[in-house]
């Protein structure tokens, strides 16, 4: 299995923006679909947390723009690239829920769901970590699926992005 690797920063905290990065080491030779849910478990209203992606600039391992079209109100498809794909993209965070994402010059939280687009048809744990600069807030998000923390703990590509490491610049 190769890795999905995912980046979270405080970008703009003034206006309420994280920059968030995956890159897919073994993206779908046919173009890879990326989606974030509209529900999640335990709150079964329609949230539509993609209304609150910014901007998105999908680019090759080779620094090369890829061309992406979004398919449906929470759905994207990149075009096929050779070796890894990623994405960068902010997500606008003032939503107090735990649902959801917040960002401000004090406090900064989000549910993965409603941040970090995932990569369709690959079966695989995620990896992730969590930056921030010394005048940046502190960050908070939920623990690991339980599959996948004894995974990412033995794989020498995702120990260097543990769940809930965060560092200083």
């Amino acid at each position: 299995m190769k890795p999905i690797r995912y980046s979270i920063v405080p970008k703009q905290t003034a206006a309420h923006l994280f920059e968030v990065t995956v890159t897919v080491a073994g993206p779908d030779p046919a173009g890879q679909h990326f989606m974030l849910p509209v529900w999640i478990p335990g709150s079964y209203m329609m949230r539509e947390f993609a209304r609150n992606i910014v901007t998105l600039r999908p680019f090759s391992e080779a620094g090369r723009n890829v061309r992406v079209e979004k398919t449906d109100k929470h759905t994207w498809q990149a075009a096929p690239v050779k070796g890894a794909l990623t994405l960068r993209y902010e997500v606008y965070a003032w939503h107090m829920s735990v649902r959801a994402a917040h960002l401000d010059d004090t406090t900064g939280f989000f549910n993965g769901t409603s941040v970090f687009l995932s990569p369709l048809v690959t079966k695989t744990c995620r990896a992730w970590s969590i930056s921030r600069s010394r005048r940046a807030p502190r960050i908070a998000t939920g623990a690991w699926p339980r599959h996948c923390r004894k995974r990412a703990a033995r794989s020498a590509t995702a120990s260097a992005n543990i769940a809930h490491r965060t560092t200083t610049s």
